[in-house]
């Protein structure tokens, strides 16, 4: 049919580094040093939590074969590197 049915909404932003002067940074997980031990001194670690208003991550599995877009409610991490961050909303 051609139509598109598809929402973007920005549920979280923040700034990771250089780190805000009010902000509280979590102890790294061990997943996190393991990474920063291979990435090297530049690697640098964040947390990322999404808001339990959030609807939950949903894929509907249709009954016939299908070959198009995924049915559901999913979930992108968007990383962007500038100067300003209002550049790139």
């Amino acid at each position: 049919m051609g139509l598109k049915f598809c929402n973007e909404a920005i549920m979280s932003l923040a700034q990771i580094w250089p780190v805000h002067c009010n902000h509280d940074r979590e102890p790294n997980s061990p997943l996190q040093d393991a990474l920063i031990k291979r990435l090297g001194a530049n690697a640098y670690p964040f947390h990322l939590e999404l808001t339990p208003l959030a609807p939950p991550s949903v894929q509907l599995v249709p009954a016939k074969q299908y070959h198009g877009a995924p049915i559901g409610t999913s979930y992108d991490v968007r990383a962007y590197i500038g100067k300003l961050y209002s550049a790139f909303i």
